[in-house]
């Protein structure tokens, strides 16, 4: 008997003409810790893999090429010609679970993604306002 349930629930699902699932989700993001290595270049701080921080762009270097990402953790496109202040980085890979020992600046990176999201209300804010109509009789 719950073989033939189970093969009608199937049957059912696979010959349905389409299935719209909205709701909720809340989505939480951190910015990592890191600690400044050179003038301008962070690294993430005990991290599985050698991620950078410069000019406004994480940086991981894997497989003898540098990527680039807005996220630490994801996301990541083949650069072919990253800043010279992180080409210059020596051996990355040494930064893999990298801690800061002694008197070393330590930076919270703000994250970034907020701004854009508060631009894009912005713009649906002034997109969505209609001009006052005024009765000229």
């Amino acid at each position: 008997m719950g073989s033939i349930r189970a093969t009608i629930f199937a049957m059912l699902i696979a010959f349905a003409p389409g299935c719209l699932v909205s709701g909720r989700a809340t989505v939480r993001t951190t910015t990592p810790d890191m600690v400044m290595i050179d003038d301008g270049v962070y690294v993430v701080e005990d991290y599985d893999e050698p991620v950078f921080y410069s000019d406004g762009v994480y940086w991981r270097y894997y497989g003898n090429a540098w990527y680039s990402s807005s996220y630490h953790s994801g996301g990541w496109v083949v650069v072919r010609s990253p800043p010279r202040r992180v080409i210059t980085i020596r051996n990355p890979h040494t930064y893999v679970h990298w801690r800061a020992t002694g008197n070393v600046r330590r930076q919270k990176v703000r994250d970034h993604r907020e701004d854009r999201r508060e631009h894009r209300q912005e713009k649906r804010q002034k997109k969505n306002k209609r001009p006052k109509v005024r009765d000229h009789r």
